[in-house]
Formats: structure tokens, sequence, C-alpha cells
């Protein structure tokens, strides 16, 4: 689904606002809270990495027989987005997978979870009833 699609649902089913120059894209209401939530664009084709509870990376690339080989990277910085109460990350498309670093050397596969510190991440509008 495209970011102005989200956007628009977000706006029509959830009567939310959409944000310029701020840290999210809308901010949402449901079951009387608001949700702050910033859409980040992804394919099925990325891998996003947890590095730590500010920095998220989006790595896109290719399946080469087992491993990933990544072709480019960027960085995501949501310090400026954590100090909200109630966070949410949309994707626009389901990622090939989400990693978090346990420590300097391990990851673990996260991908079915959609709670990481603190910041819940779903990959489809649809799924904002069933999780928040």
């Amino acid at each position: 689904m495209k970011k102005k699609d989200i956007i628009k649902h977000l706006v029509e089913n959830y009567n939310g606002k959409r944000a310029r120059f701020s840290d999210y894209d809308v901010v949402f209401q449901k079951d009387g809270k608001e949700y702050y939530a910033k859409i980040l664009q992804v394919s099925s084709s990325n891998q996003i990495t947890i590095n730590s509870t500010i920095i998220w990376e989006i790595k896109s690339g290719r399946i080469s027989g087992v491993r990933y080989k990544a072709t480019s990277s960027r960085m995501i910085d949501l310090s400026t987005f954590r100090r909200y109460e109630n966070k949410v990350l949309l994707f626009t498309d389901t990622p090939y997978r989400v990693l978090k670093y346990l420590n300097e050397s391990d990851l673990v596969d996260v991908s079915n979870e959609h709670n990481v510190h603190g910041i819940f991440y779903l990959d489809s509008v649809q799924k904002i009833d069933a999780n928040l």
C-alpha cells in the first residue's frame, strides 16, 4: 500500500490528522488513545535490522542461496520519535524479515513480533485493530 493511501485510511477510519514537518506522519485515535504513526517505505526485498532502541537499518538486496546480500542500506534515527507515548511504525509492504541485535554479534529474528523496544511495527493497516 502506498504511503498516501495509508495516511488516507488512517484519517478516514481512525479520526487521524496528518502532520507536516514533524517526527511522525499521522496522529490517530483508537479506543480513546492517541497513536503517533510514522510510515516507512519498505518492499518485500528489504531486510530491517533493529540496531538499538533508536537506530533501525533498512537494507535493500536479494536472496542468494541461504544468504541475504545487501546492495544498499539506510539508517533511520528514531530518537525524536521515541518521546511520544504510543508509537507505531507502519511499513508500506511486508519486509523480507525483521532482525534485532541482542548484543554485538547475536541477531534474532523478530518478524512475528509486533512490539520491539516499546514501538509497535505493523506491515498492514488492517492489523491495527488486532494488535493495538
